[in-house]
């Protein structure tokens, strides 16, 4: 409440106001906060398997193959003996929830692909000068190699990063 009738009286600097975003400014940022908790998700189920194979000696299991999830039986401890059942069925779960969470990301990637592809003036695929297409991912760079920021010589894409679009 003080901040805001200094306000009021006009101090400077005093306090500021920030901008409300409208409904489809919030919605161009749900992809980015989905993608964002997602990863987060990712992590935390990575980081728990790896403990629990830990924990039983094992540090050779690689969760990024397809068929980690098929290995599973086969695992054996550092005293060579099966993994425990309830331990076993524990990992499958959390396998099967990484599985779902991972193909949520490669969902939200594809659109986020597909929105960058349809946006006009935001890269995407473009011919090269010898007819090839390339990405054209580049272009956030200045030739110094610095970021060229929300307000530099290349303005970003407001699908691609739409907390850059924002004023401010």
């Amino acid at each position: 409440m003080r901040a805001f009738l200094g306000w009021l009286r006009g101090e400077k600097r005093h306090c500021s106001m920030a901008a409300i975003p409208t409904i489809e400014e919030e919605d161009a940022r749900r992809p980015s906060r989905e993608r964002e908790s997602l990863v987060g998700e990712q992590t935390r189920l990575v980081n728990r398997i790896k403990a629990v194979l830990t924990r039983l000696g094992i540090r050779s299991f690689r969760l990024s193959l397809r068929s980690a999830a098929d290995r599973l039986a086969a695992i054996r401890t550092a005293e060579e003996t099966p993994l425990p059942d309830n331990t076993c069925a524990e990992l499958s779960r959390l396998l099967a929830r990484l599985s779902l969470v991972r193909e949520q990301l490669r969902t939200i990637e594809q659109e986020r692909l597909r929105q960058l592809a349809a946006a006009p003036g935001c890269g995407g695929e473009r011919p090269a000068r010898d007819g090839t297409p390339h990405r054209a991912d580049h272009r956030h760079r200045r030739r110094d190699g610095r970021h060229s920021g929300p307000r530099g010589p290349v303005a970003a894409c407001a699908i691609a990063a739409p907390w850059r679009a924002m004023p401010g």
